[in-house]
């Protein structure tokens, strides 16, 4: 923070900005998927569909998922066009990441950023929450510190966990 006055205003409006995310990074990972179908088994172990910040890249990632997990089925944009039947807006957000990735060779990099914006929303969300602990006067200073502490336990140990793990109970159902 700067000496001068200015400093904590520029401090306040960097924390007004929107929520880390990267629409390129989402982007590229689903556009990388539907160009290779098989790099979901590099993904699919720790990258989640709560993950992608975009709504519709959330969806998308999921049916690819939920297709998976039924027989194994490859989430290319056919099948998906018929898993979204109706949704002509998913069909063009695919062919839109499908033709905006060359090469699926880097998905565990989109994949990491994606990953890693999302772990930033979820520390920023505890944080949050622990501020408006820390405002209840009434509730026991050990109280708060143990929410706390236990948002911000939430808020990172989804990093290592999750999704190879809802591929196979996907699978084990069919």
């Amino acid at each position: 923070m700067s000496s001068n006055g200015n400093g904590a205003v520029k401090e306040r409006q960097n924390i007004e900005q929107v929520v880390p995310h990267s629409r390129d990074a989402e982007v590229s990972t689903i556009g990388a998927l539907l160009v290779d179908p098989d790099g979901l088994l590099e993904v699919a172990g720790w990258l989640l569909p709560e993950h992608f910040y975009m709504h519709d890249h959330k969806r998308i990632y999921k049916a690819m998922i939920d297709l998976h997990g039924k027989g194994g089925a490859h989430s290319d944009l056919l099948v998906l066009n018929d898993y979204f039947e109706n949704e002509p807006g998913m069909v063009s957000t695919m062919i839109g990441a499908a033709n905006e990735v060359l090469t699926s060779v880097n998905i565990k990099y989109y994949a990491e950023i994606v990953r890693d914006r999302a772990i930033r929303r979820q520390i920023i969300a505890s944080g949050s929450k622990g501020a408006t602990l820390a405002f209840c006067l009434t509730m026991p200073i050990t109280d708060v510190i143990g929410e706390y502490q236990s948002e911000v336990f939430k808020a990172t140990s989804d990093v290592g966990s999750g999704g190879l793990a809802q591929v196979k109970d996907a699978t084990r159902a069919y």
